[in-house]
């Protein structure tokens, strides 16, 4: 039980840093630094021809990426299934501490 709990949270740990590492190396200039100039001259154009399409292009279609628009009802089902998972969540971590082994020979022993 350990054992999988300890492995459920080392690979979220190594996802989120290998999500983080390819997001820095992504985000770096893709040339030396005396030639660098380039590379950054080639951003500032990639981004005004990016202002420059996403004014002709509808704003729907151009998004791409971890965007999420919701409409009120929606949300609050959101909001709401939020809740509700956390509220799970902590219903089952009380009841697995009150359920172990250690906890009943605890509360056995204070009495």
């Amino acid at each position: 039980n350990v054992y999988y709990e300890m492995k459920s949270i080392s690979n979220k740990l190594w996802k989120y840093n290998r999500y983080r590492y390819i997001m820095t190396y992504h985000e770096k200039p893709w040339l030396p630094p005396p030639i660098i100039i380039f590379s950054h001259v080639a951003q500032l154009l990639s981004r005004i021809y990016q202002r420059r399409a996403k004014n002709e292009v509808d704003q729907e279609e151009e998004d791409v990426g971890l965007k999420l628009y919701l409409s009120k009802e929606e949300l609050k089902k959101l909001h709401d299934f939020e809740e509700l998972c956390v509220e799970k969540y902590f219903h089952e971590k009380n009841e697995n501490l009150h359920s172990s082994d250690n906890e009943r020979i605890r509360v056995t022993t204070e009495r």
